[in-house]
């Protein structure tokens, strides 16, 4: 008999999830892809391997790698799952793990597919399936496959959230004095990308401003970590900045990061420069997030070129709108912002972390257990973050 893993009802309150959308799980994947005791044995011991980090705020193990062009909209909807897990209680779960809850079950999804990665000088981070044969004796067709499937699944989910947490959004919400619904039109389901192996991409100029206002509007915390580098990108130390949405589509700075519990999920957004760029100078820019995202944003592909699918449409799509074409065109005047001059600022990732791994990392200014920044700069490309 197949091994099963039983559905748990769950919900939602407050702020929309993405399951607020109709947005399904992970279970189904698992439950037509588990078909002997060694796969439902690996399901369970990264199950339990994914609720021992949760215990421990080790939220940086739910950085997937999915290899679409997605991190913000994925860390937006890690974050939202790390919040609802706090009302289960892990202990009573980690006993019995064929009756898992929804979003422990896509958190251990997501922890598989970020112990599936690797990193190659030469091609940066890349995904490795049979990784997963190091937590149990599974073929590597299942490893393969799990891995594809859950990819594929995260991708597309987060690819047809943005339109619909966009236009979800009061009417009164704007993005850089624009408003908020002119940036949703450019993520419609009519403006969405698919390669042949069936992944969905959406532009990551327009997502990346509504994610960021999503966060704000729900009060959510995100950080900016600011790696600076000497002229052989060895991080030489970080700048980490803490804010919370205020509610209202900006951010207020949080000082006192020691105070907050340590449990809370952080957004981090990851960037950096090989030069000490001012103080002052990237203090001031933090006054206004949405437009030093942007200032970033406008240097990059709005969508990735895809390796294995030459025939991929990435082309950029224009904004119609005269203001969002004017902020486009003053955000290319900043300098410093791109691959190829990151003096100022190079925003290279998004992920999530916990209060207690940044106040670790604001404490003692060690990356060495963290995704660092500017080794995705180095050995990355833009593409496949």
């Amino acid at each position: 008999m197949r091994p099963k893993i039983q559905k748990v009802a769950h919900s939602f309150q407050g702020v929309p999830s993405p399951y607020a959308f109709g947005v399904s799980d992970s279970r189904n994947i698992w439950m037509t892809l588990i078909k002997s005791e060694k796969e439902h044995d690996c399901f369970k011991i990264c199950a339990s391997q994914s609720i021992k980090a949760l215990k421990q705020c080790e939220y940086s193990l739910f950085d997937a790698h999915t290899t679409s062009n997605c991190c913000h909209g994925l860390t937006l909807i890690v974050s939202k799952l790390l919040t609802t897990t706090q009302k289960y209680d892990l202990e009573t779960i980690s006993t019995d793990l064929n009756h898992i809850p929804s979003e422990i079950l896509d958190l251990t999804s997501l922890f598989i597919l970020t112990y599936c990665t690797d990193f190659q000088s030469n091609k940066g981070r890349i995904s490795k399936p049979r990784k997963l044969k190091e937590i149990s004796e599974v073929s590597n067709k299942f490893s393969d496959k799990i891995v594809a499937e859950l990819q594929r699944h995260f991708s597309n989910t987060v690819a047809e959230a943005y339109y619909k947490i966009g236009i979800a959004m009061p009417g009164n919400v704007h993005i850089l004095n624009t408003p908020a619904n002119e940036w949703a039109q450019y993520l419609h389901p009519k403006n969405i990308r698919k390669d042949r192996r069936g992944v969905l991409y959406a532009s990551c100029v327009y997502s990346m401003q509504i994610v960021l206002t999503q966060q704000s509007l729900t009060g959510a915390y995100i950080a900016i970590i600011h790696d600076k580098c000497d002229e052989h990108w060895k991080r030489v130390h970080s700048d980490v900045y803490v804010f919370q949405g205020d509610l209202k589509g900006g951010f207020k700075e949080v000082k006192n990061v020691s105070g907050l519990r340590k449990d809370i999920p952080v957004s981090v957004y990851g960037g950096c420069s090989q030069s000490d760029s001012r103080s002052n100078d990237f203090e001031h820019a933090l006054q206004d997030l949405s437009k030093l995202v942007l200032s970033c944003d406008v240097h990059y592909p709005q969508f990735p070129q895809v390796g294995d699918d030459p025939s991929f449409n990435n082309t950029p799509i224009a904004p119609k709108e005269a203001k969002i074409k004017q902020l486009f065109s003053d955000a290319l005047l900043e300098g410093g912002r791109s691959q190829n001059a990151p003096y100022f600022f190079c925003l290279t990732h998004i992920f999530p972390m916990s209060v207690k791994q940044i106040d670790f990392l604001i404490r003692h200014d060690d990356y060495s257990m963290f995704t660092c920044a500017s080794r995705i700069f180095k050995e990355f490309t833009y593409q496949c973050i």
